[in-house]
């Protein structure tokens, strides 16, 4: 039986992701530093609504932060622009 492959959704519905299940989504899209990234992507979905407004686009999200010259920074300035704007 295979595993099935984990996606940026489980990152956002998926309750109980070890450490290590995490790192693989974020390293399949290109991200250095996979901690720093969740913390991120957490603190941008504190609410339940915003989580799964978000959880419709991660996807896309995602692919658009692998085709950028860094994920990381642009993670990081989304969730900079998010606390600023709805905080």
């Amino acid at each position: 039986m295979s595993k099935k492959l984990l996606s940026p959704i489980d990152l956002l519905l998926a309750p109980e992701l070890s450490s290590k299940e995490i790192e693989n989504i974020f390293k399949r899209y290109g991200f250095e530093d996979a901690v720093k990234a969740d913390k991120n992507l957490q603190a941008i979905v504190k609410e339940p609504y915003v989580r799964k407004l978000l959880s419709e686009v991660i996807e896309l999200l995602f692919n658009m932060f692998k085709d950028s010259p860094d994920p990381d920074m642009a993670l990081n300035n989304l969730e900079r622009f998010c606390s600023a704007v709805f905080d």
